[in-house]
């Protein structure tokens, strides 16, 4: 078996040629597995043994390429399923929140926002104070905070962008919903895929 330090830079090579936005799935969460059914792919396809072997006959033959495409077309939209599935899952949660007669179940998500949005704020005002007093009174330790500032927002992100994670699925759904009452019917991900293949095979 391909050692994963290999697979996934053959994966995504593989994938610049025949799908590229399959990129985004083995650089991500997961992204063994996308990387295993891309080279297994090309290598089926091309009726090669080895990543590179697969690499060579693909860019040898235009015609494998369009086959590969074809065959990786499958692959992304039973990613986009699976997405589609987790995300439904996440809506159902966050619509019994909302219908829940606990107050702070439905108001939790809310609470999460206002709470980032002040941990935020205060982050750039704590940074550029400590920045300001730094080059102002402290000149000479100026480089050595500025090294310490990088290293937490660096630490800082990380957390942010766990819960701008969950606050960006809250904001999707709301907008879904909003659509839902304008009168829109709103498209999933499965389905517009599904509408961009078949259009493009037209």
């Amino acid at each position: 078996m391909l050692p994963l330090a290999m697979l996934i830079p053959a994966a995504l090579q593989i994938a610049e040629m025949a799908a590229p936005q399959l990129g985004r799935w083995i650089a991500g969460e997961g992204g063994e597995k996308v990387a295993r059914q891309v080279v297994g792919v090309a290598q089926a396809v091309t009726g090669q043994d080895s990543p590179e072997a697969a690499q060579a006959a693909l860019r040898a033959d235009p015609v494998l390429v369009i086959e590969m495409q074809r065959h990786l077309k499958d692959v992304e939209l039973a990613l986009y399923k699976a997405e589609t599935e987790r995300l439904d899952i996440v809506n159902r949660t966050m619509q019994i929140e909302v219908a829940s007669s606990d107050w702070y179940v439905r108001r939790w998500r809310p609470t999460m926002g206002y709470a980032l949005t002040a941990t935020w704020v205060l982050s750039v005002l704590m940074i550029v104070s400590t920045v300001l007093y730094s080059v102002i009174d402290e000149p000479g330790m100026a480089a050595v905070v500025i090294d310490a500032i990088a290293g937490l927002v660096s630490a800082l992100s990380v957390m942010m962008g766990f819960a701008l994670t969950v606050l960006g699925i809250n904001a999707a759904k709301r907008s879904e919903d909003k659509k839902v009452l304008a009168g829109m019917q709103p498209v999933g991900i499965v389905e517009a895929l599904a509408s961009r293949i078949g259009r493009a095979a037209r």
